[in-house]
């Protein structure tokens, strides 16, 4: 039926409307009206496309905050603290991306994923996802602007199955922001930037938000989980939380023990969808390959995990007096088993010598707050939210049936970055990535570079040279929580000849950074990290005054170490002038500042979830009765 029929159906009235049926109503909205303005918002080119035979299964796996050094192929082989045996033998067996950038922290990593982009062309706050511009319908939102198309868009224009589950953190307002709104089939995820692993609610002890909500009372959050069925349904996944009493969990590993009934671990839950829907797809039909974006809550806060995989780790109990680095290597096993399952899931079903699997992390590990949230980048410096090597240099590696058997087993050390995979998707999809529905409203183009000739051994070097470093401005940057403007602060640059044996693999930062510390290799327990113990400071207070201009020679010194910017004038004159010009066409719009009609539409309408809370053309989506009565806002019918 048409846009119009659809409003009119779902704008029928009751007052009161019984709960289940408005419920229903309200998933019937999303699944025609709103779908139907996303679809259309997310038409594009469409390239030549190649046969079906030619287009691979493709898995992304996006972790969140996993360390450098707490990944076991970054570690000596003799360690009795081996977190990730699925994963070092999918790594033996694949090819190592040693040189893989994201952004700093969350949000932006993603955003940048989803829509081929650097961070500073889309998004590099961390802003909580009430947060709305009413002057701005476009970009006036946290995350990825309205119209921006994402990977799964492009990807279903070529013929794919497209699913998503886990953490999503790119948008909350409209039902453009939801997963759905950006091309995906089906979704099982939640919006803010973590949640409880127990009961899903969201809480301020993380910086998670909700801000604006003054109508919840002391100790009362509201759940974080939304479902999306490939047959329309959109809405709070209702009956998949964990509602029962004792599941809360507070600051403990795992629920009480007195709990009647299943608590379902989060990431549990997730895998468990994860591999539904790698069992699920239909294999009847080559020209609908799948496409699964899978994005673990694991490794963020809070460190909880269930019981039995705590106790795999009890020798490390007494390393720090909360337990932070036995729960975080708890969790990260569990990762590591999860991602294993659904490798195996892919062998099992015959889809492995046509799959593609590409896993990151969003960002290094956190190390701040000496050492709570119990990650480790040993030996790189520094940590999440610090734009050192520990902060942006992730964990990353590909593999599957479908990179040719020569690779197997290759470490590559060009640049690649979280943003390359879309265009790399997309010239494995058969489609132009090119995004006219952004440039149409005036949106910065994509800075995706296809790898896909790098990672299959068609050509031996990356074909990106070089990457800016961007941030929010202002001298303490941590989270971009507050009203900055992007600011592009410093950049990696590789002049390496690989004949030659000239060049190098340069970094320039023009910033004051934190975090200007190296950890232990067992960081964190009773001992110190190198630069702030003597100090008694935590990792964010110590900085390092960059503004002048840092310079390091990676290839050589990987640690950042020695600034050798006095050595190399000419260079650095070179590289502060290309970081210039990157920092003037960065993307900062007004984001706006938290609304509390999110909370009235998340206490209301939506059944104590989060979820959109305005019309897809900016328009409030709920509005509150003389009686009290929340009641669907549709917007008019053009």
């Amino acid at each position: 039926g048409s846009v119009r029929s659809c409003f009119e159906v779902t704008n029928a009235s009751c007052d009161p409307c019984p709960a289940a049926w408005t419920t229903t109503v309200q998933r019937m909205k999303f699944s025609s009206c709103q779908f139907l303005l996303a679809l259309a918002l997310g038409a594009g080119a469409h390239a030549g496309t190649p046969s079906a035979a030619e287009k691979p299964n493709i898995i992304m796996i996006l972790s969140d905050d996993f360390g450098w050094g707490d990944a076991g192929w970054h570690r000596p082989d003799d360690w009795e603290e081996q977190t990730t045996p699925r994963m070092n033998e999918i790594v033996a067996e694949g090819v190592e991306l040693d040189r893989h950038y994201a952004f700093k922290y969350c949000s932006p990593s993603r955003s940048a994923m989803q829509t081929g982009r650097h961070p500073i062309h889309v998004n590099v706050m961390n802003t909580d996802p009430s947060y709305v511009n009413w002057d701005d319908q476009v970009s006036g939102y946290a995350g990825i602007p309205r119209n921006m198309t994402g990977i799964a868009q492009v990807m279903k224009r070529g013929g794919y199955s497209t699913h998503m589950v886990g953490k999503w953190d790119v948008g909350m307002a409209t039902p453009l922001h939801t997963p759905a709104g950006r091309g995906y089939d089906s979704s099982l995820s939640y919006f803010y930037h973590t949640n409880d692993y127990w009961n899903f609610t969201v809480d301020d002890d993380f910086g998670a938000g909700p801000q604006g909500c003054e109508s919840l009372e002391e100790g009362e959050s509201i759940y974080d989980l939304w479902v999306k069925e490939v047959d329309g349904d959109e809405g709070p996944a209702i009956g998949l939380n964990n509602s029962i009493d004792g599941c809360y969990s507070g600051d403990g590993a795992f629920p009480e023990d007195d709990v009647e009934g299943n608590c379902m671990y989060e990431d549990a839950l997730f895998q468990t969808r994860a591999l539904k829907i790698v069992n699920d797809h239909d294999l009847s039909q080559p020209e609908h390959p799948l496409f699964l974006f899978y994005a673990p809550h694991i490794v963020h806060e809070p460190l909880q995990v269930p019981e039995d995989w705590l106790a795999k780790f009890d020798f490390m109990t007494d390393d720090d007096d909360d337990n932070n680095r036995q729960r975080y290597n708890a969790m990260v096993h569990f990762l590591d088993s999860a991602i294993g399952n659904v490798t195996d899931a892919v062998k099992a079903r015959g889809m492995w010598d046509n799959t593609l699997i590409v896993f990151s992390a969003d960002n290094g590990g956190p190390v701040y707050r000496n050492g709570t949230p119990g990650a480790n980048n040993w030996p790189l410096k520094g940590g999440k939210a610090a734009n050192w090597e520990g902060g942006i240099r992730v964990n990353a590696w590909a593999a599957g049936g479908f990179i040719p058997p020569a690779m197997n087993g290759k470490k590559l050390n060009g640049l690649v970055t979280l943003w390359d995979w879309y265009a790399t998707f997309a010239r494995l999809a058969g489609e132009d990535p090119t995004d006219l529905v952004a440039e149409e409203a005036g949106l910065p183009a994509i800075d995706s570079i296809d790898v896909w000739d790098y990672l299959s051994g068609a050509v031996d070097y990356s074909p990106r040279r070089e990457m800016p470093v961007g941030a929010p401005s202002g001298w303490h940057d941590v989270w971009g929580g507050v009203k900055l403007n992007t600011s592009v602060v410093g950049i990696i640059y590789d002049d390496r000849n690989h004949t030659t044996g000239t060049g190098g693999l340069w970094k320039l930062l023009v910033n004051g950074e934190s975090m200007a510390i190296w950890q232990g290799p067992k960081y964190p327990n009773a001992t110190s990290a190198a630069g702030f113990g003597e100090l008694g400071l935590s990792p964010e207070a110590i900085f390092e005054d960059c503004n002048e201009g840092c310079l390091y020679k990676l290839d050589e010194d990987p640690h950042e170490i020695s600034d050798i910017a006095d050595q190399y004038p000419d260079l650095l004159a070179e590289l502060q002038a290309k970081s210039q010009a990157y920092n003037e066409t960065v993307f900062s719009p007004d984001r706006g500042t938290a609304q509390t009609i999110a909370c009235d539409a998340a206490q209301g309408p939506w059944a104590n979830f989060w979820g959109p809370f305005l019309n897809s053309d900016g328009s409030i989506m709920f509005e509150t009765t003389s009686e009290g009565h929340e009641v669907l806002h549709l917007p008019p019918v053009v």
